[in-house]
């Protein structure tokens, strides 16, 4: 109703969908008003994470659950890889109804770059508390998942 999804609310709503898949997919035509849903919620919903605005797609829980606590560890660098990989969560918010012309793959594309500039948004801002929380974490704690996370997503951007 505000027209804002917060951190616990992408949770609930990725469950809402998987439970609303369940209970209809053996009814006649149960992908319309799952579609309708998703349309109305990525047109008209903005969603923040550590304040900053984000995409909201099938890839945005990852997004949560990898910066939710600000530190970025090595049980987060195995949570990334996932980043890449097609899941039910993605078949759900790109299933085709219809009339719609664009591809299941080409939606999923716009997910994984969505996922990325995102990512790279929420880490890189010089002087942010989330960015001096990432720095302090990978200097103390572990610099392989600095090394982890270059190769992982092939980019100089976290240096």
């Amino acid at each position: 109703m505000d027209d804002e999804i917060s951190n616990e609310e992408i949770m609930w709503l990725n469950d809402a969908l998987l439970t609303f898949k369940k209970k209809n997919e053996t009814r006649r035509g149960w992908e319309v008003p799952l579609r309708t849903f998703i349309d109305s919620i990525e047109g008209s919903h903005s969603y923040h994470l550590n304040t900053t605005e984000v995409g909201l797609n099938s890839k945005s829980q990852l997004l949560f659950e990898v910066l939710n606590d600000a530190v970025i560890d090595s049980m987060d660098v195995i949570l990334l890889k996932k980043w890449n990989e097609t899941t039910e969560m993605d078949k759900l918010w790109y299933i085709q109804v219809n009339t719609d012309s664009t591809s299941f793959e080409a939606q999923l594309d716009v997910a994984k770059t969505a996922f990325l500039q995102d990512f790279g948004k929420l880490i890189s801002p010089q002087d942010s508390l989330l960015s001096n929380a990432l720095s302090n974490t990978l200097y103390v704690e572990d610099q392989q998942v600095r090394i982890a996370l270059k190769q992982l997503f092939s980019t100089s951007d976290l240096e």
